[in-house]
């Protein structure tokens, strides 16, 4: 008969800290929604209620090389933008796979970094409760350049347990 004992656990699926990660994939997402009553800028525009808008993101798809949950993957959302100046996350993560800062008037595509590795900071977010569900999120907080001997980090071939 096989026996265990309870442990209280995590409610988020992601451990938080800094993990190894491969960028496996960039996807250009075009979004489509309807302003609610919820939304910031209903609160500050209410004519917006009812209407329609969009927008379009980058969805960077990493693949963890090490800790408890190698192996799965996990999405950075950021802005189709890459700007030197002010707050870029795009940029961020492409400075961090290449391992060297951009540049003004540089052309860039994401495919020059797809399957480049970089350091990524995991962080819980704060529990989110909608009715009766509450949602635990992690998110991709940070991308960092590769510290020495990280580059030979690859997938285990051994099993997860």
């Amino acid at each position: 008969m096989a026996k265990a004992t309870v442990a209280k656990g995590s409610e988020y699926f992601f451990e938080e800290g800094q993990f190894i990660a491969r960028l496996d994939e960039v996807t250009e997402k075009h979004i489509e929604f309807v302003y609610k009553a919820h939304h910031k800028a209903v609160q500050r525009k209410p004519e917006l209620l009812g209407s329609k808008s969009s927008f379009d993101n980058w969805e960077w798809l990493w693949t963890l090389l090490e800790g408890p949950q190698e192996g799965q993957t996990i999405t950075l959302t950021t802005d189709p933008k890459v700007e030197l100046e002010g707050f870029s996350p795009a940029k961020v993560a492409f400075e961090a796979l290449q391992g060297e800062p951009l540049e003004l008037d540089q052309d860039i595509d994401t495919d020059m970094v797809v399957g480049l590795k970089a350091r990524i900071v995991l962080t819980h977010m704060e529990a989110d409760t909608r009715g009766d569900r509450t949602y635990y999120n992690t998110r991709v907080t940070d991308v960092l350049p590769l510290r020495d001997g990280d580059e030979d980090v690859e997938l285990s071939d051994e099993p997860p347990f």
